[in-house]
């Protein structure tokens, strides 16, 4: 209810529409318009008023991949489909994965592009095959 009071009475309330809030099983009733009052057109944000909501990169082209607390790469190889596939995944990625996956495509030219998968959900990069000693030494020795 204190975000509704703050726009009362910051916002002028020219356009009526009528919003109903309950609280405490009593409504209450804003005369407020959602378009007008609590936020702003899409044309006015830019994307210097954006806040992230977690403490991620959030330029693009930036990344970090954030070791454990014992030192180590958070690279780790998983055996799926009753162990007949290999796959080599990359966690703990902060700020841009598609970039990284870029970088160290560019630094193991000889993995398949077609391998490399980004998994945006979880942020992570899942490649085909067992490239695990090889990608922690990339991202030991360059990044």
């Amino acid at each position: 209810m204190s975000v509704i009071k703050n726009v009362v009475k910051n916002r002028s309330l020219s356009n009526l529409g009528g919003i109903r809030f309950h609280s405490h099983a009593v409504s209450h009733e804003a005369n407020i318009s959602l378009s007008n009052a609590l936020f702003p057109k899409l044309t006015e944000v830019k994307q210097d008023d954006m806040i992230p909501l977690d403490n991620s990169v959030t330029t693009r082209g930036k990344y970090f991949v954030e070791r454990s607390e014992t030192g180590n790469l958070p690279v780790y190889t998983d055996y799926l489909g009753g162990g007949n596939k290999v796959v080599t995944e990359i966690k703990k990625i902060r700020g841009d994965p598609v970039q990284l996956k870029l970088d160290l495509q560019e630094r193991l030219p000889y993995i398949d592009p077609q391998d490399w998968r980004v998994v945006a959900a979880s942020n992570k990069i899942v490649v085909k095959g067992n490239y695990c000693s090889q990608i922690k030494k990339v991202l030991g020795n360059t990044f």
